[in-house]
């Protein structure tokens, strides 16, 4: 069982899960007019490191059917030129991502929302907390034991997540997920009795 998972970007992070094993991990920078090649490259630099057979560009056949990839869903939001622009290039790589994949026989999956795979692992936008990337970074960090980007951060709990929904019943490698989970829940809840039992200023 196979799950990559692809943070897309200028920068674009890129984890292969295998079993209960994190077997690769990358930052891929891309150039506009060259991306699907060197999407293609990259791709196959990691199945190579990573043990996976091929068939010259593209997946065995033997294996393919156990290759699924996770993407995050991307929208354009926000106003102005420049931020419809830059959500724009995000999309068209992230689809380019799915074809050039696709092309080398993996199983596509649908897009996951960031919502989605970070509530998996407990991330939200909590007052006093780290950013949701830098949660994502620390997760990382202290349950995985690695130094990554942000990036690499959220290709590896997003290819997590998706790799997690394969399972009838998750490998015990995988019980800090939910640990980490319940913590998080736990925090939340008591900052919000707090905010709630804070007194209210009373008016002059």
């Amino acid at each position: 069982m196979i799950t990559i998972g692809i943070d897309p970007g200028s920068k674009s992070g890129l984890a292969i899960w295998r079993g209960t094993k994190l077997v690769h991990v990358s930052t891929v920078k891309l150039r506009h007019a060259e991306d699907w090649r060197m999407m293609s490259a990259k791709a196959l630099d990691a199945f190579r490191l990573a043990s996976i057979p091929l068939d010259g560009s593209r997946l065995h056949h033997d294996i393919a059917e156990a290759v699924m990839v996770a993407t995050e869903a991307q929208y354009l939001k926000g106003k102005g030129l420049g931020r419809m622009e830059g959500m724009q290039s995000v999309l068209t790589k992230a689809v380019t991502w799915r074809v050039v994949l696709d092309m080398m026989r993996a199983r596509i999956l649908p897009p996951v929302h960031a919502a989605s795979w970070r509530s998996t692992f407990g991330i939200a936008a909590r007052e006093g907390d780290a950013s949701l990337k830098q949660q994502a970074v620390d997760l990382v960090r202290d349950h995985l034991h690695m130094r990554v980007t942000e990036d690499e951060a959220e290709a590896i709990l997003l290819g997590l997540h998706a790799h997690l929904l394969r399972y009838d019943e998750p490998p015990t490698e995988f019980a800090w997920v939910s640990q980490v989970k319940a913590a998080q829940k736990a925090a939340t809840a008591a900052a919000s009795k707090a905010k709630r039992s804070k007194p209210k200023a009373k008016p002059c």
